[in-house]
């Protein structure tokens, strides 16, 4: 687990078997998060992809590239459980669907602890990307 929260559990679903697996019954999708300090650095690169889940976690997928995590602000995006769509910049997107995100990939989690609050759940995803 890679957060500065409480440890919670976490079940993994085989990526190679679906190309955008259901959640496990009963867990909810989860949504990495992260407060940027005002002061901080802004990314401003665009990362563009399709809007999936990868055990049971909110990711942009890439043909021929492995799952990205998508790190939101705490104030920004809303995941719908019961209809299995975000709604992002006023976007309602669901999964399978196209999806734009500014911001910048980070190799580690030191960004995120410079900048204070962060809970990014640990999907067995290595690709991360900061939304802004």
């Amino acid at each position: 687990m890679q957060s500065n929260a409480p440890p919670t559990n976490t079940t993994s679903i085989p990526t190679a078997e679906a190309e955008n697996p259901p959640p496990v019954a009963g867990e909810a999708v989860r949504v990495a998060r992260w407060s940027r300090n005002p002061n901080g650095l802004i990314m401003a690169a665009l990362k563009v992809g399709t809007l999936a889940i990868v055990n049971n976690c909110l990711v942009m997928s890439n043909k021929d590239a492995p799952p990205t995590l998508l790190i939101f602000p705490y104030r920004n995006g809303v995941w719908d459980d019961a209809k299995r769509t975000f709604t992002y910049e006023g976007k309602v997107i669901g999964i399978g669907s196209p999806i734009k995100v500014g911001g910048g990939r980070i190799q580690n989690f030191d960004y995120l602890k410079a900048n204070g609050k962060y809970d990014v759940p640990d999907c067995g995803i290595t690709d991360f990307w900061v939304a802004p």
